[in-house]
């Protein structure tokens, strides 16, 4: 009887630790799977809503649209969402007429068929920064059309509020001030170090404006874009400057 209640014993041990075994290697393959969908704190999240390709003969390339979920204001959820898929779409049919556009311009002018090639465009996103408090991320567009420029979108939430965060709210009413002796302390070196690329004088960096872009970095860093020949020669592309830090408790 007591053989009997051991084999039981250990037939159900066998049963146990295949079923964990099991258990982790199918948690360690969903891991897996979930590491690559962007997960913004344990408030909210963001992820791909729509991901697909455009292959025609003016345009091509691809698109992925983020969408927020899990925010506690529905309303500003749906509005920051609405927002960007109607902004995206604009821009792609934006880009849709600017290629047609130079594609009859290249005929007109001597190009081939033959020698033509559709305009390159991308939408993408980035998580800039992800904790139980603050959700900040990108959303940019890709042309390649003439010297090829890209647009970016910043948005920076309170996940605990829902409220969207403005220069302001991050660095207190001086926040103008405070940002523009950044900036330029910022340039100056790069200036003293070798740095040819920044505008001087009347076309040197002047002020940041009041709705100027920004996000937050991993290290609670808060920092102002300067899009592509805003402060600098084209060369230099777009223009991230360090300007403060957040607390923690923000």
């Amino acid at each position: 009887m007591i053989k009997k209640k051991y084999k039981n014993i250990i037939a159900a041990s066998l049963v146990f630790i295949t079923i964990f075994t099991c258990g982790v290697n199918m948690n360690e393959a969903f891991a897996n799977t979930m590491d690559k969908i962007p997960v913004i704190s344990s408030i909210a999240k963001i992820l791909t809503f729509k991901d697909y390709e455009i292959k025609e003969d003016v345009i091509e390339g691809n698109v992925k649209i983020p969408k927020i979920e899990d925010l506690k204001d529905k309303k500003l959820e749906n509005k920051i969402n609405d927002e960007i898929k109607k902004r995206v779409e604009l821009r792609i049919e934006e880009s849709k007429q600017r290629a047609e556009e130079y594609k009859e311009a290249y005929l007109a002018t001597g190009g081939t068929i033959d020698d033509y090639r559709p305009i390159k465009f991308e939408v993408n996103y980035e998580l800039k920064l992800a904790n139980e408090d603050i959700l900040s991320f990108m959303v940019y567009e890709f042309e390649s059309l003439g010297s090829a420029y890209t647009n970016t979108y910043f948005y920076n939430i309170n996940t605990n509020t829902s409220k969207e965060l403005s220069l302001k709210d991050l660095m207190g009413d001086n926040y103008i001030k405070i940002a523009n002796e950044k900036v330029r302390a910022y340039i100056k070196e790069q200036i003293q170090s070798g740095e040819t690329g920044y505008f001087t004088d009347d076309a040197g960096f002047e002020s940041i404006k009041e709705n100027q872009k920004f996000y937050i970095n991993k290290n609670k860093e808060i920092v102002i874009v300067f899009d592509k020949y805003e402060i600098a020669c084209g060369a230099m592309g777009q223009q991230d400057i360090v300007v403060g830090t957040i607390d923690e408790k923000k």
